[in-house]
């Protein structure tokens, strides 16, 4: 409804004035300072996401295909993109200087094993998804490969004592996880506008059902109500 569409485009104008500053202004020079910001620049993207999501009743749908898509878009693809996101930047900075601290390789193994932990959640939507829908997004088998790989890599590097250099390559791997993922964000994306084409046809035949019930419905109350005052009027005469 309008209050809705109000809502949501009052936080888009919000957030919208914050990204427009970053990109006319640049991120701090600080580089801890510049990815805290585009941190929470990504959190409130995510945020609004869900408002537009509940607002629109995507995330209560209750045909199952379409509420596990919407899902999917949402709730569990951002935030395994933005675990990958901060393990690209953290990592890979991390390798060019050489040297981490304990608390800094907690981190970055930290994200690891949410990545693990997404992936998992992913496995499981999909495979609701697939038995839902009668099959599975084609680009998952890749997408699943590279995040369990990139998840790996991490675990790899950054036990290893000294670090074994090699940011760039990592930079790369990582990047090519996002790509993956984006893949997949695009292929449900598709499968989600079809679904809910289809749902709205089906809801307008079964509206056409339903007005053509009705007419059947009330053709036949008054063809009732005739008979009756038919067969009154002859036991009226009848009477006489």
């Amino acid at each position: 409804d309008a209050g809705t569409a109000a809502e949501v485009a009052q936080a888009w104008q919000a957030l919208r004035s914050r990204l427009l500053a970053l990109a006319t202004d640049g991120p701090p020079a600080e580089p801890a300072a510049s990815f805290a910001q585009h941190t929470r620049l990504v959190e409130e993207l995510r945020q609004l996401s869900l408002l537009n999501g509940s607002r629109s009743t995507l995330m209560v749908d209750p045909m199952p295909v379409s509420h596990h898509l919407s899902d999917l878009l949402i709730v569990s693809l951002p935030s395994a993109m933005e675990t990958v996101a901060q393990s690209r930047g953290l990592g890979a900075g991390l390798l060019a200087r050489g040297e981490a601290t304990p608390a800094q390789r907690a981190q970055v193994l930290g994200l690891a094993g949410q990545m693990r932990r997404e992936l998992v959640d992913l496995d499981t939507l999909l495979a609701l998804h697939g038995r839902a829908a009668g099959g599975n997004l084609q680009a998952w088998t890749a997408g699943r490969a590279s995040l369990s790989g990139l998840a790996e890599q991490l675990g790899r590097l950054f036990t290893a004592d000294p670090l074994p250099g090699g940011s760039g390559e990592f930079f790369d791997t990582a990047t090519g996880t996002l790509a993956q993922l984006q893949g997949l964000a695009n292929e449900a994306a598709v499968a989600l506008r079809a679904q809910l084409a289809m749902q709205q046809r089906q809801i307008e035949r079964w509206l056409l059902l339903q007005g053509g019930l009705s007419l059947a419905a009330v053709g036949l109350l008054a063809y009732l109500l005739l008979a009756l005052h038919v067969s009154f009027q002859a036991s009226l005469r009848a009477l006489r």
